[in-house]
């Protein structure tokens, strides 16, 4: 004990002295990730799945019931959050669809109100873009479809119900109960968004868009900080861990008492990040969904809360330092590591981009262990499997560390 206090408190002395360089690097680090943070961001805003849908009409639709109707869309229904309709003649609508700058035309032919007053089925001729896999398109699809069988069944039960009445000879409630019928359908259309709810999975695991990339920043920064220790604590040779040894200081407590060193300062930077981080949601606006607001309050606790990821990851790095007894390699090393880890488990993209199998090997690996287990921490949500994953990675890594100490010492 008293050797691995001794061996503690000289490590922290140690890292005491490089401390600042080892901040500096730290905001390097941090101004990087942000701006891919800002990049990921602006591109998500500017993405298909984002942008509104525009429709052009070809044909003459003003100043008939049809033209009232796509006013009344464009006014009224929540589907103008979604689609843009835009009049042209069909020359300028194929240019444009050609072009990609509308996702399709509908051509409306001529006497098309009167046909369907007269109970005949005048079809609308629909062109899209012929890019099965464009998300717009496939959107179109979908729609088209809804919009054909809502149209056709309103259709049916208008018609039905004038032939009821004419077979009956009910002519003196015709207007009326066709007015009520119609209106009640309508009723049925503009308030469709009550029929069904709407569950937001955002980019994974419950999590917005803001929030996942708020974990995966953390997660991101410390795989990533293990590059800027290497300088410390790759070994070029082992004179003084075999002195330690043969003073009496197991390979487990010279082990120990570099990570508790490692780790602290670890912790230190994140906790020295909070401050600016905590400006910048300030400024910005910037609200996470799980939180009323962004403050340095909420960001200590979940820094606090991230203490178990931080220890796996510090771990992990630990072993990667005790594999490699040359800097160049070691940067290297921790380099290529945090840039697999981190793409397989989802800190640069959401994991649902992936394909399934890499969607199922991701929770297991340990930097998706540590995003989950943040995620869920975020949510104030108990992450037990997490937390047990992260222990047993926890023990191996360490382990291996120790193993790989106590092998290099003997030899």
């Amino acid at each position: 004990m008293i050797h691995f206090t001794a061996s503690l408190l000289a490590q922290i002395k140690r890292i005491r002295k490089v401390f600042p360089f080892v901040f500096c690097m730290t905001i390097l680090l941090t101004a990087g990730i942000l701006l891919l943070a800002l990049v990921m961001q602006k591109s998500d805003a500017l993405s298909e799945r984002k942008a509104k849908i525009s429709i052009a009409l070809v044909g003459n639709a003003e100043d008939t019931y049809l033209g009232f109707g796509f006013s009344a869309i464009q006014k009224l229904d929540p589907s103008r959050y979604t689609i843009d309709f835009l009049n042209m003649d069909e020359k300028e609508a194929r240019d444009k669809l050609e072009r990609g700058e509308i996702n399709a035309y509908v051509v409306i032919p001529d006497g098309f109100i009167e046909s369907v007053n007269n109970g005949e089925n005048n079809p609308l001729t629909y062109a899209v873009d012929g890019n099965a896999s464009n998300m717009g398109t496939i959107l179109m699809n979908e729609l088209i479809g809804i919009i054909s069988d809502l149209f056709t069944d309103s259709q049916n039960v208008i018609y039905g119900i004038r032939q009821l009445i004419a077979e009956r000879d009910m002519w003196n409630i015709f207007g009326e109960a066709t007015d009520t019928l119609f209106l009640h359908l309508m009723n049925l259309f503009l308030n469709r968004m009550d029929l069904f709810l709407t569950d937001c999975l955002g980019a994974s695991d419950g999590l917005s868009f803001v929030s996942y990339y708020f974990t995966a920043f953390f997660i991101l920064f410390m795989l990533f900080w293990g590059i800027t220790c290497s300088s410390l604590f790759v070994k070029r040779d082992y004179s003084l861990p075999c002195l330690l040894k043969a003073r009496g200081q197991s390979a487990v407590s010279q082990i120990l008492a570099e990570y508790m060193a490692y780790l602290t300062l670890m912790m230190t930077n994140l906790f020295l990040l909070i401050l600016p981080l905590g400006l910048v949601f300030y400024l910005f606006g910037i609200k996470l969904s799980e939180w009323e607001a962004g403050t340095v309050t909420e960001l200590i606790f979940f820094v606090v809360k991230l203490f178990p990821a931080a220890a796996v990851i510090a771990a992990l790095h630990f072993l990667l330092f005790e594999l490699i007894s040359d800097m160049i390699s070691g940067i290297l090393l921790q380099f290529l590591t945090a840039v697999i880890l981190s793409y397989l488990s989802g800190c640069l993209y959401p994991i649902t981009f992936f394909p399934e199998s890499i969607q199922k090997l991701a929770p297991w690996l340990p930097s998706g262990a540590c995003l989950s287990y943040a995620g869920r921490c975020l949510q104030s949500l108990t992450p037990w499997k997490e937390a047990a994953l992260l222990l047993i990675y926890f023990i191996l890594f360490l382990g291996l560390s120790v193993a790989v100490r106590t092998r290099r010492i003997k030899r």
